[in-house]
């Protein structure tokens, strides 16, 4: 009777690494969301926008002015649009992924 306790306990313990792996990176990496367009919207919108995504979930935003210096954040995110965005539109993304964009001052345009 121990015999077969002790070897049901090999088997298993031989199994469950296998089972581990199974499950793979995927469910460390926490959920996907799918990238909506925010292009061409102010940048206070387009922040709104992803964050609807999963109120729960942190998600990290980076602006980048083209148009003058670097500046290390805009400040009035109305007055900011969205020129280009990374991940682009309808692309999978997760939350430990920044997002990208590229922002120009409404009065200046995307197009410069």
């Amino acid at each position: 009777m121990k015999m077969h306790a002790l070897r049901a306990a090999g088997a298993l313990a031989l199994l469950a690494p296998a089972a581990i792996g199974l499950a793979g990176p995927a469910a460390a990496d926490g959920p996907t969301f799918v990238m909506p367009s925010v292009e061409k919207m102010s940048l206070q919108k387009a922040t709104k926008t992803i964050d609807k995504l999963d109120p729960n979930t942190k998600f990290v935003i980076k602006s980048h002015n083209i148009d003058g210096p670097t500046q290390q954040k805009q400040i009035d995110l109305m007055y900011w649009e969205v020129c280009t965005q990374s991940p682009a539109a309808g692309t999978e993304f997760t939350p430990s992924e920044d997002i990208e964009m590229s922002v120009s001052r409404f009065f200046d345009g995307c197009d410069g």
